[in-house]
This record gives structure tokens, C-alpha cells and sequence, in this order.
């Protein structure tokens, strides 16, 4: 899951206690990875075992995801 505000890209997932997302008390998500948008760059993947991959890059790191979607970037 992704939260995008003005200046920041955050990857976030559910936690989860044996295959449950815990309800109640404590954050509902985990971040995994913080991408501030003036330095971050999407490019679409390469990989030749999974369809439909792309990377979020930024000067420090580099992370692969996949959708089960394809999607159009057009860029102007």
C-alpha cells in the first residue's frame, strides 16, 4: 500500500500476527520504504519470471513491485 503526500512516496504493508491483520491497539502498517518525491524516479522492470514489474528509485535505494494490472505512463 502506498501514502503519498507532497513530498513523500511511503511503502507501507499490514502487519500481520499468523496470516491475521491485527486489529486494535498499535499501527495498523509497517513502513517499508520512504521515498522523497524530488529525488525518485519510476521506471518500468525488467524481470523475466514476473509479469508486469516496475522500480521505485531514489538516490539511496532501489525497490521492484509488480501489479497484477498493466498500466499506460505517458509522459509529457
Amino acid at each position: 500500500m502506498f501514502f503519498q503526500f507532497s513530498d513523500l512516496l511511503l511503502l507501507c504493508s499490514a502487519r500481520l500476527i499468523t496470516n491475521r491483520v491485527i486489529s486494535g491497539s498499535g499501527p495498523a502498517y509497517r513502513l517499508r520504504a520512504k521515498f522523497h518525491v524530488d529525488n525518485m524516479q519510476i521506471l518500468e522492470g525488467d524481470n523475466l519470471v514476473t509479469a508486469n514489474t516496475f522500480y521505485i528509485r531514489d538516490d539511496h535505494k532501489s525497490v521492484e513491485l509488480y501489479t497484477q494490472y498493466v498500466f499506460v505512463y505517458f509522459s509529457f
